[in-house]
């Protein structure tokens, strides 16, 4: 008598979510990309949340990947909603 074999597959799929929620004084600026008020990083917060460095940060918002919304006390401010759609 032949040997039946049978072959079953698996197939899983993940998501990854992110919750950030910001320690700081709260600074919001306007995005005029994104059309609104948002939560605006210094770079150095924006690199951390968005898993790079300031340098990679920096190279990803000249590709238009994250937006800048202004400065303060002489620093880019990046915009926070660009960095969880991102």
């Amino acid at each position: 008598m032949a040997e039946r074999i049978r072959r079953i597959k698996f197939t899983i799929e993940t998501h990854e979510f992110r919750v950030v929620r910001l320690a700081h004084s709260g600074r919001f600026a306007f995005c005029e990309h994104c059309g609104g008020i948002v939560a605006s990083l210094e770079p150095e917060e924006a690199a951390m949340i968005a898993g790079m460095s300031v340098t990679e940060l920096y190279a990803a918002i000249d590709q238009g990947l994250f937006h800048l919304v202004g400065r303060s006390l002489g620093n880019l401010l990046v915009c926070g909603h660009s960095l969880i759609r991102g």
